[in-house]
Order: C-alpha cells, then structure tokens, then sequence
C-alpha cells in the first residue's frame, strides 16, 4: 500500500506539472499574438522576431495563431511577418494546411505572401483542393490578369523598368516553385487538366494545352492527341478550338 501511495503521488506530481508547463505555454502564445493584435508601429524585423517566437511553439494552438496572421486574420501584420507565419506553417502543416495556403495564391495578395505559400506547398502534400488552386491562380495569370504589384505605379519611367524587371523576375521564380508543386503531383494533375480544363475532349481549353507543355507532362499526350484528333471533325466548337495551343503542345511535348 505504501508503494502504491508514493507511486500515485509521484504520478500526480507529474501530472500537476505537465499542466503548468501547458498553461504557461498557452499563456506564452497567447501573449506574442497579442502583442501582434495590437497594432503597434512595428518594424517588420520586430514582428518577424514575434512570430519566430510563437513558431518555436508546439501545438494545434500556435498553429490556429500562425493562421490567423497567414490569412491577416484577426491581425495587422506586415508581409514579411505573414511570409514567415506561412513558412513556419509549410514545416509543421498537412493537407489541409496546404489547402489552406493554396487560398494565398490570388493576384491581390503581395508577391512575398504568394512565393512564401508556394515556397510551403512544395513540402507538404498539395492534392485535391490545393491543386485545383494552384492551377487556377496559373491559369488567371495566363488569362492576363495583373498581380497586385503589376497594378501599381512607379515615380519615373526608368524606375518603373527597374522595378517591372524585379517583378517579372519574381514572378517566374513563383512560377517555377508552382510548377515543381503540380509536377510532384502528376497524376492528379492531369485528371484535373482532363475534368476541370476539358483535356482531351473536343472543347479543351487552351490554357490545358499551356500548362502541359510548360510541365514538360508527357503523361498527357494521349489526352492531347485525342483533343487533336477531333478537330478534324466538322462544328462550330471545333472551329474556335485553340488549335495553335494544342500545336504547339504536341511539338513541345514530343506527342506521337
């Protein structure tokens, strides 16, 4: 009995101390997301220093925190702040945390926010919505759509080429970085090209064809031949197929 006694209280002991290393280190979380909430001037070193300090911290409740500033919800944070809250998520995150970052990828998002999500999509498993996302940002692009610093203006026609030439430079390496993540995932890359993008049927768009051929996905040649054979049928969706787009796949890609 009195080994059974001491071995409880040694048991209890434990457990009242595993309980104060808890509440001191959710009382430590919650502090550092207060002190970003509040809004005070900041340099963006001081709230990178901020959110590296709730990074070190473990838990489904430093992650909900490292969200929020991510998303810029529920806080003010600098992009540099929201760029290391995202990488910081890309080292301890799932699926659903790629899902969630996937939604970084919009064109009015700072270019350090959308290179930091896709900088952490290439480490964790972007599949299902994650990937429907990644394409569909790629695609916007592709349609002409102007990212948020493109719609900004410089003070001088030379700092405007200057500036310009950073953008487009940063810009393709978030493209490169986009384009290794839908690789990894090839198969459910191309059944998206297929059912979202219409590869493969008579009314593809050309945007499919684009994004195979800059994915070097050979994989999809069957798709692309089969969308090649059917414009040599007669109709009016054949006629405004983007037949220069599958061209241009085919020899790219090597099609045979």
């Amino acid at each position: 009995m009195k080994t059974l006694s001491v071995t409880g209280i040694a048991i209890v002991i434990c457990g009242l101390l595993v309980a104060v290393v808890y509440v001191r280190r959710i009382n430590t979380e919650n502090h550092l997301f207060a002190d970003l909430a509040r809004g005070e001037d900041r340099s963006p070193e001081q709230e990178i220093r901020l959110v590296r300090e709730l990074g070190s911290c473990s838990g489904e409740h430093s992650t909900e925190f490292l969200l929020n500033i991510a998303l810029d919800r529920k806080v003010r944070a600098s992009e540099a702040a929201r760029a290391e809250a995202i990488q910081v998520l890309g080292s301890r995150g799932n699926s659903s945390t790629a899902i969630t970052l996937s939604d970084l990828l919009q064109p009015h998002e700072e270019v350090g926010v959308r290179t930091a999500a896709a900088t952490a999509l290439e480490r964790l498993p972007c599949i299902g919505e994650c990937n429907r996302a990644v394409m569909h940002y790629l695609e916007r692009l592709w349609w002409g759509e102007l990212n948020q610093e493109e719609r900004l203006s410089a003070p001088s026609a030379l700092q405007a080429k200057h500036q310009l030439a950073i953008w487009r430079a940063e810009e393709e390496e978030l493209r490169r970085i986009l384009y290794s993540v839908l690789i990894r995932q090839k198969e459910e890359t191309e059944h998206n090209l297929a059912t979202i993008y219409g590869l493969g049927t008579p009314a593809p768009s050309g945007f499919a064809f684009v994004l195979a051929s800059r994915l070097g996905l050979r994989e999809a040649c069957p798709l692309i031949l089969e969308s090649e054979r059917a414009m040599h049928d007669d109709g009016p969706i054949v006629e405004l197929a983007p037949r220069e787009e599958i061209s241009n796949a085919i020899k790219t890609l090597n099609c045979k």
